[in-house]
């Protein structure tokens, strides 16, 4: 039903599925079709998740060796950037996550309605991690880093005219740069993680892509654009995978900028 009244989104999510999958338009309808299913279901899980323990937001979840490859980067010393996206059920990741390594704050832009965003911090919070709004969390970002802990950030979205050009599913991006500037200020890996709906009822699988590290020597616009691409890529790669459990009623490519040189 959603679907159905929604015009506007359904149409932005068939021509960007067609344009970034290469899919035709009857593929193309199927995708959105169960892309809309995924949000109701995502919606369904959050509900839930409030009432589940963490230890069984855990149970329920193939961790994957994703806990191995986090607390082999934070053994390093640096810190960790965790990049994820709005893929899958990110706040069940945001949970599970949290148990996983000393995750001190996730940087999020409030939600627009009061009461949601309170019941969403509620749920983010219940493993010890702090949320942050994404304006102002560069000097709390920074002290967590340098103090060994990791933070979490997302970069899928639009990035505006202040964001990096990157390519994003083989066309050129803005991509948020949050995450990869505090990677550079600080020398920290980069490292994209996504937590996966399993096909069945209330399982899920964590995704872990590669680790990222900063090149100290490098140019800091150059390492921007570096590391910006490597992890559009990674999180391409994962949307490749599961293309009905990402948000293609997002304009990820609205913002036109000048190629960048990577």
């Amino acid at each position: 039903l959603w679907r159905l009244i929604d015009k506007r989104h359904r149409k932005l999510a068939m021509t960007q599925s067609m344009d970034r999958l290469g899919l035709d338009q009857e593929a193309a309808r199927r995708l959105v079709r169960d892309n809309y299913r995924h949000y109701a279901l995502a919606i369904m899980e959050v509900a839930r998740l409030r009432r589940l323990s963490p230890a069984e937001a855990l149970r329920r979840t193939n961790v994957n060796g994703f806990d191995k490859v986090m607390q082999g980067a934070l053994a390093r010393g640096k810190g960790l950037v965790l990049v994820t996206g709005h893929v899958g059920n990110w706040e069940w990741g945001a949970v599970v996550g949290g148990m996983l390594g000393d995750v001190d704050g996730l940087i999020a832009r409030p939600l627009d309605n009061p009461l949601i965003d309170r019941f969403i911090r509620e749920i983010r919070e219940r493993t010890g991690a702090r949320v942050w709004d994404k304006l102002g969390s560069m000097r709390r970002a920074l002290a967590a880093l340098r103090a060994g802990k990791a933070i979490v950030g997302v970069v899928d979205q639009d990035g505006g005219r202040g964001g990096t050009p990157a390519p994003c599913r083989g066309k050129d991006s803005s991509t948020m740069s949050g995450p990869v500037d505090r990677a550079i200020r600080t020398g920290s890996p980069l490292f994209v993680g996504a937590m996966m709906r399993d096909p069945g009822p209330g399982r899920f699988t964590m995704i872990s892509k590669r680790v990222h590290w900063p090149d100290p020597d490098a140019d800091p616009e150059a390492e921007r654009s570096r590391l910006a691409a490597a992890v559009n890529a990674d999180l391409s790669e994962v949307i490749r995978a599961y293309p009905e459990q990402w948000i293609w009623i997002h304009r990820r490519w609205k913002t036109v900028l000048p190629k960048s040189d990577s």
